[in-house]
C-alpha cells in the first residue's frame, strides 16, 4: 500500500512538472502596450534636453509641438491642468519635469520605437 501511495505521488509530480505554466503559448502573449505622447517646444531647453536624449539613445516617442498646434495645446492643458513642458503623457498621465522623463524613457528603452 504505501509503495502505490509513492508511485502515485510520483505520477501526480511528473504530470505537474510537465504541464504549461500559463495557458497560450509565449507567441501567442500579448506585450502590454504602453500608450505615450511627448509634448514639448522647440524653443524650451528643456525640451531639447528630452529631445537629444532620445536621439542619443536612437528612440522615438510620438509628439506634439504645443507652439504650432493648438490641439495638442489644449490636450495638454486640459489632462494635465498646465502648459508646462515637457510633458511625457504616459496612459493619459502627465509626467513632467525633463530629468523625470529621461528617468522614465532610460528605464523602459527597451519598450520604444527606434528613431
Amino acid at each position: 500500500m504505501k509503495l502505490l501511495s509513492i508511485l502515485i505521488l510520483c505520477l501526480a509530480s511528473a504530470f505537474t512538472m510537465s504541464a504549461p505554466l500559463y495557458s497560450t503559448a509565449p507567441s501567442e502573449m500579448k506585450e502590454e502596450k504602453i500608450e505615450l505622447m511627448l509634448f514639448y517646444s522647440p524653443w524650451c531647453p528643456y525640451c531639447q534636453k528630452v529631445l537629444g536624449y532620445l536621439t542619443q539613445i536612437h528612440k522615438s516617442v510620438p509628439m506634439r509641438n504645443i507652439q504650432n498646434d493648438a490641439a495638442g495645446k489644449e490636450i495638454l492643458l486640459s489632462k494635465g491642468g498646465k502648459l508646462q513642458v515637457p510633458c511625457l503623457f504616459i496612459d493619459g498621465k502627465g509626467l513632467y519635469e525633463s530629468d523625470d522623463i529621461i528617468q522614465w524613457l532610460s528605464m523602459h528603452k527597451d519598450t520604444l520605437s527606434g528613431a
